[in-house]
């Protein structure tokens, strides 16, 4: 139920960053202990309001409707991805896809840690939120695509594979990260959900 731009979908509530959440976020950890889980980390503690304020990125913190701990968190801002790459003439040219990034996600690990018997947060979030709020969208703006640029991680990767994620074909995947994956992103591995 989507109510006042907060979703419910018991255990967990769904809402819009806020100054209210500050505090709380100051203990996010991310279980990828390497360069990319440290951003992750800090992006939410340190840039997610700022970003969602300057309209950036949307961010949605994910909470336990009964104790009210941060479970999660992601972010999400359209965008566009390039398809059927193609010579004309002399030039390289290409269609665009409209979509929406997943350009943030992750679940809180001091939360896993205290509720281990809760599995699956991560998936109960993409498909009780993230595709509500992205179908929600798609009814008033032009939404073919849901991708993500995945950490290099092979659990990761395998993790987005449930929830429907797919890589392109090589080649294809190559002349996408040249034309569209952005900085922030270096070394990540782009995904998508053709809707």
């Amino acid at each position: 139920m989507i109510n006042d731009l907060i979703i419910y979908s018991a255990p967990y509530f769904c809402k819009r960053i806020s100054k209210d959440d500050y505090d709380d976020l100051q203990d996010f950890a991310v279980r990828v202990r390497n360069q990319y889980g440290y951003a992750l980390q800090a992006f939410i503690q340190e840039q997610a309001l700022s970003e969602d304020d300057k309209r950036l990125n949307n961010t949605f913190i994910v909470r336990n409707i009964q104790t009210l701990e941060v479970v999660a968190y992601f972010s999400l801002r359209s965008g566009m991805i390039s398809a059927n790459e193609r010579r004309v003439q002399f030039r390289r040219v290409f269609d665009t896809v409209p979509g929406v990034e997943l350009s943030n996600f992750a679940v809180n690990d001091n939360y896993i840690r205290k509720h281990n018997k809760e599995s699956g947060v991560g998936a109960i979030v993409f498909s009780d939120f993230i595709i509500p709020i992205v179908d929600q969208a798609s009814k008033y703006v032009g939404i073919s695509v849901i991708y993500i640029y995945a950490l290099p991680e092979k659990n990761l990767i395998s993790r987005y594979r449930q929830y429907g994620f797919e890589r392109l074909e090589k080649r294809q995947e190559r002349s996408l990260h040249r034309r569209f994956r952005p900085y922030y992103d270096e070394g990540c591995i782009f995904m998508y959900i053709g809707l």
